[in-house]
């Protein structure tokens, strides 16, 4: 069975992928599946890793709801892009939500995200420096524990495949 970070709604983190995952499909269909937010459902196949469906979802919740200006609504883009392969357009949605906020508490989950998407293209040490940067803001915080763990984890699981990788390369 695969590990995972539990975070909530019947989802969570894979410990060997960093992906997003469903652990429990009863909990995910009756909390997002059910959900009539128009953001929960962009979630809801994101999670499903049904791209072109959650681009769609996040079409109608910019038109529905507060915008393509909205913070949520732009990481979901982002998200979607690295659901995608597109990891050069994800890491430049990220840099530039970076870029705007810088200082505010939501950098650190920025820094955890571009991380993930430098993990998914096997960019290993500039995945750890996301995590370590994100690690580091989570404990200024006082973020939740499952967060800090989630970001010990992401840096604990790209420094193991960057050593694997410079071990394979040498033999």
């Amino acid at each position: 069975m695969e590990q995972f970070i539990d975070t909530g709604q019947g989802t969570g983190v894979s410990t060997s992928t960093l992906l997003p995952m469903v652990h429990d499909r009863d909990e995910f269909e009756a909390t997002l599946g059910k959900s009539s937010d128009p953001v929960d459902a962009v979630v809801y196949h994101l999670f499903l890793g049904a791209m072109d469906k959650a681009e769609k979802a996040l079409d109608k919740a910019i038109k529905k709801g507060p915008g393509p200006g909205n913070f949520r609504l732009r990481t979901l883009a982002a998200d979607i892009q690295c659901g995608r392969g597109d990891y050069r357009q994800a890491k430049a949605m990220y840099r530039h939500l970076l870029d705007e906020e810088s200082g505010t508490a939501r950098e650190a989950a920025l820094h955890q995200n571009l991380g993930r998407v430098f993990f998914a293209e096997a960019e290993y040490p500039t995945a750890a420096e996301c995590f370590k940067s994100a690690l580091r803001l989570r404990r200024r915080d006082d973020a939740p524990a499952g967060y800090i763990r989630t970001s010990e984890v992401a840096l604990r699981r790209s420094e193991e495949r960057y050593r694997q990788t410079v071990a394979g390369a040498a033999g």
